[in-house]
């Protein structure tokens, strides 16, 4: 596989989506240009009358979709994501909001904010489980565990015992 090839079928798995919009190759606004200059629907922030980012007003016509509208729904939709994989990881709903609460401090904030704090929180959750999981099999941290997996591949690759 080359590299264009390789890079088509990174396109093609949606790896550059992801329900954090101001990590997601869109930023939330539910189509991405890639490399080869063609738009591609985001799996987790199109809309269904969502107008395409070249909208001509000249020729289309006045563009009536209500981004914010748009906005509160994508941040919701990743927010409860989130929180729904905090849950799997053993924290409440009631916790998650609260951890969320004092990660983003006093004051208003953006639904954008609250989304980062949720993923955040969630990364955080994750590595200290992965880290947690290492030192119970022996290792002393999650890294040496990794390395140690992705040596017992190749090893098994190359046919080495």
């Amino acid at each position: 596989m080359n590299c264009h090839e390789a890079y088509a079928e990174e396109i093609n798995r949606c790896m550059w989506a992801d329900p954090n919009p101001d990590r997601c190759g869109c930023k939330g606004h539910g189509l991405w240009v890639s490399g080869f200059d063609s738009w591609h629907e985001c799996p987790f922030h199109s809309h269904p009358d969502l107008p395409h980012p070249e909208w001509d007003e000249e020729t289309h016509g006045p563009c009536t979709f209500d981004w914010d509208a748009h906005e509160r729904r994508v941040c919701v939709v990743a927010y409860r994501q989130f929180r729904d994989e905090g849950g799997e990881l053993g924290v409440t709903p009631e916790l998650f909001e609260a951890l969320c609460r004092r990660e983003l401090g006093a004051g208003d904030h953006t639904p954008r904010e609250w989304v980062n704090a949720a993923n955040g929180l969630v990364d955080e959750l994750r590595h200290t489980l992965e880290e947690a999981n290492a030192r119970a099999e022996g290792y002393s941290c999650a890294l040496e565990r990794r390395w140690d997996l992705d040596g017992q591949a190749e090893a098994m690759g190359w046919g080495i015992d």
